[in-house]
């Protein structure tokens, strides 16, 4: 799949959206152990201070920030992709209960989403930070797809949009998982 087409399509449902103490990935995966210390050695902080939150970035893992400040991490494993983006809503939506922001996040992120299964929406909290998340699974030209949509309400309201293929790594699906679970107040 190309990753150039699959990150500007990220981009672009981030943008249309708006133009827990138990760990993230429990929203998505139960069963997944926290595997941080595995790779924390080889990771590196990344802080989105507009946002006020930090997280780790597993080693191998590329980042990249566009124009308007939102921020892409993502593993390429040749046939398969993760991508975590990190995008701020705008000043207009802090108006908005989170639940209306969560509620408009989503409508945009799933419209041009095909064959689209929804999970129900959980509310968590991500190392004190409240969290709402919604896991699903749709189809990309005929590839499927897995992921998960975060409404974080850190000092501003942020959407993280984790999309990938349905098959990755084991590897590859433990670092995407403990990435959200690092996602902490900027120190």
């Amino acid at each position: 799949m190309n990753r150039i087409l699959l990150s500007a399509t990220l981009c672009a449902i981030l943008v249309s959206g708006f133009c827990l103490r138990q760990p993230v990935s429990a929203m998505a995966a139960p069963a997944i152990i926290s595997t941080t210390a595995k790779w924390q050695g080889g990771a590196s902080v990344y802080k989105l201070k507009s946002a006020g939150i930090q997280f780790l970035v597993p080693a191998g893992w590329k980042v990249e920030k566009d124009q308007d400040g939102n921020v892409t991490v993502s593993k390429d494993e040749g046939e398969s992709i993760a991508i975590v983006s990190f995008g701020l809503l705008p000043p207009e939506a802090s108006a908005l209960t989170p639940e209306e922001q969560f509620k408009a996040a989503s409508e945009g992120a799933f419209s041009n989403l095909k064959g689209l299964q929804l999970d129900k929406p959980g509310k968590k909290t991500v190392n004190g930070i409240p969290a709402t998340g919604q896991p699903f699974k749709a189809k990309v030209d005929g590839v499927d797809m897995a992921g998960l949509l975060i409404l974080l309400s850190a000092d501003k309201p942020i959407v993280i949009f984790l999309y990938g293929t349905a098959k990755l790594s084991e590897d590859t699906h433990k670092e995407a998982l403990t990435l959200l679970d690092s996602i902490k107040k900027v120190e």
